[in-house]
């Protein structure tokens, strides 16, 4: 029994340590990196775009998702790129994306984009007026006060006329 489960791990291993090794990833190579020289750029605003630890020469995908963007940009000698690319009209976050589409190499880096003067630091504008309803509030609080108070004076007066 001890013979045949060493047999099997041998054939296991002959099976899958060949096909891990071929895999084609140089487990030497550079990490990619993709960097921006703005994460909170403003909407609208142009962004570089930088990436390193790419193949020499090679093409590398770059993807600003949600609204997919996509720009190609061709690597050095060294592995390194970059690209200029505009940050969305919108709002929000978003994620840059660099693939090397020979190395299968990949990196990625968020951003949030903020509205033009918007760094004041307070609270964002929803769209929403609520005067209207703490005026209607003050309004409903102030009725109730008078009712209470007609209600006391109505009491009082029974208990003395009763009296």
């Amino acid at each position: 029994m001890k013979r045949a489960v060493i047999a099997l791990v041998a054939a296991l291993a002959a099976f899958f340590v060949p096909a891990v090794a071929s895999a084609g990833v140089d487990p030497y190579a550079a990490e990619a990196q993709v960097n921006v020289d703005d994460t909170t750029p403003t909407a609208n605003q142009p962004l570089t775009v930088t990436l390193s630890g790419f193949g020499a020469n090679e093409t590398v995908r770059v993807v600003l998702a949600p609204n997919d963007t996509v720009v190609n940009v061709t690597a050095d000698a060294a592995g390194a790129a970059s690209v200029q690319m505009v940050a969305p009209a919108v709002v929000g976050r978003y994620t840059i994306t660099g693939t090397g589409l020979t190395s299968g190499r990949v990196d990625s880096i968020t951003i949030t984009v903020v509205a033009a003067g918007g760094g004041g630091g307070g609270l964002p504008d929803t769209g929403s007026e609520s005067s209207r309803v703490l005026r209607l509030g003050g309004v409903a609080a102030a009725f109730g006060a008078v009712l209470v108070g007609v209600s006391m004076v109505r009491r009082r007066q029974r208990h003395s006329v009763s009296a």
